[in-house]
């Protein structure tokens, strides 16, 4: 029989074959190994939702990180003074009776007959707390959505905040959801009904947590100097002896302790704006509940009478002046809101200010400042590309300009980062098939 036994080889060849084994073979172990990791890791990316949201998160944070690490403005343009509208007086600033007041949108007027006592009328217990399991760790730029999820799930909802952000926000790195759109979705849910308006104290909102309603709230969420940002919290308890909030947060965790002065501060930035959701069986419960709160006139009047307090206690006060001009825009006056959102530019407002918020973008448009419009949509969109109401905005703006193709590019990056925004379609199909550029 053939001896196939190594060492009858001749030696050369056993020698070859001993200097053969002596090679490592670690290289290709490791990468075998990574091949196979790389296999798992995508089959678990692209059929478990969790991880590959938790993989977007970090791939967006640091995108985030890198983008704001670069140089930028900590502020948003201050008027020039050539086109900036005249600054007048607090007294020459209160408003005066309109019929261009901002009417109530119809799904949310009061039903007929409903109470208009006033929520400060009401005698409050010092503490309530509601049961709320609601809580959810919101995704990347999700806060909104997440916070409205969590409304939703305290009355019974089984979806989340993903179902929420791919109608509101279908671009994940969409930086904001207004209050406005959380009231179009939850009444586009058809068994849900919401309600918003701008407070003129935490009043409101221990009045109707007391009374078994949630309330979420706008803020500023500012994890270190300069960095302010919105953030959306659902408040679901109060206590008067310790002076606090009980809110479910979906950034810092649930059944968060928050103290009356610091929501005050930061909501305050907001022009103190609320959303409240429940059933549609309890619409006519929440109506009456809150009353006169639902006329949109005396609402901003109310709110317009806090801001000019403000003002009078420090004229210094940037919020003090935007609130106003949010008010103002509220009630038609675009003049008057011109002039106050002047003064609360010149006063420094941070840079993220107009991510949020859109007064001054609709007030300059209204009275004839269309180049204020462009630029401050310009920065906005220097720091952060997706911001679909910058776009829609400066599309108005270089209309009035005579921009038309400006005007076009604009609409339809709206439609790009926000295919669901109606208004932006509505204009873009106005053009016509015949009429892009």
């Amino acid at each position: 029989m053939h001896n196939t036994n190594r060492r009858d080889q001749r030696p050369g060849e056993f020698e070859e074959w001993l200097q053969a084994d002596r090679t490592p073979y670690w290289p290709r172990f490791l990468a075998i190994f990574l091949v196979i990791a790389a296999i798992v890791g995508l089959n678990l990316y692209f059929l478990s939702p969790v991880i590959r949201r938790r993989v977007d998160y970090a791939f967006l944070r640091v995108q985030a990180e890198l983008r704001n690490s670069r140089p930028h403005d900590l502020y948003i343009p201050t008027p020039a003074l050539a086109t900036r509208s005249a600054q007048l007086p607090i007294a020459q600033l209160s408003p005066t009776p309109t019929s261009t007041s901002t009417p109530v949108p119809s799904q949310v007027q009061p039903a007929g007959g409903v109470a208009t006592a006033t929520p400060t009328s009401t005698p409050l217990p010092p503490s309530v707390v509601l049961q709320a399991n609601c809580q959810e760790p919101q995704g990347w730029n999700n806060c909104g959505p997440a916070a409205l999820s969590m409304a939703l799930r305290f009355y019974g909802w089984t979806e989340n905040q993903y179902t929420v952000s791919a109608a509101t926000k279908p671009d994940r790195d969409d930086r904001n959801v207004s209050p406005g759109e959380m009231v179009a979705y939850t009444f586009s849910l058809g068994d849900m009904y919401a309600a918003m308006g701008y407070a003129t104290d935490t009043q409101i909102v221990k009045f109707l947590i007391s009374n078994g309603f949630p309330v979420i709230i706008e803020t500023w969420f500012v994890p270190k100097p300069q960095d302010e940002m919105g953030h959306y919290r659902l408040l679901t308890g109060y206590d008067d002896g310790a002076q606090q909030f009980v809110t479910q947060d979906s950034y810092s965790g649930p059944n968060q302790k928050v103290p009356y002065g610091e929501v005050e501060t930061l909501w305050k930035v907001f022009d103190r704006v609320y959303v409240v959701v429940c059933e549609a069986g309890r619409a006519t419960e929440l109506q009456a509940l809150l009353g006169s709160e639902l006329d949109q006139e005396s609402m901003y009047q109310r709110a317009l009478a806090v801001a000019e307090t403000e003002i009078a206690a420090n004229p210094e006060d940037p919020y003090a002046w935007f609130n106003a001009g949010t008010n103002y825009v509220g009630l038609g006056q675009y003049e008057q809101a011109a002039a106050a959102y002047d003064q609360a530019r010149l006063l420094k407002l941070p840079w993220r200010m107009l991510w949020y918020q859109f007064g001054p973008f609709e007030a300059y448009l209204h009275v004839g400042r269309y180049q204020d419009v462009v630029n401050l949509a310009d920065a906005n969109l220097k720091t952060t590309p997706n911001l679909e109401e910058s776009y829609y905005y400066r599309a108005l703006a270089r209309q009035a300009l005579g921009d038309q193709a400006g005007w076009r590019e604009d609409l339809r990056k709206a439609l790009h980062y926000n295919p669901n925004f109606d208004v932006a379609a509505r204009l873009l199909g106005d053009l016509g098939p015949d009429r892009g550029p």
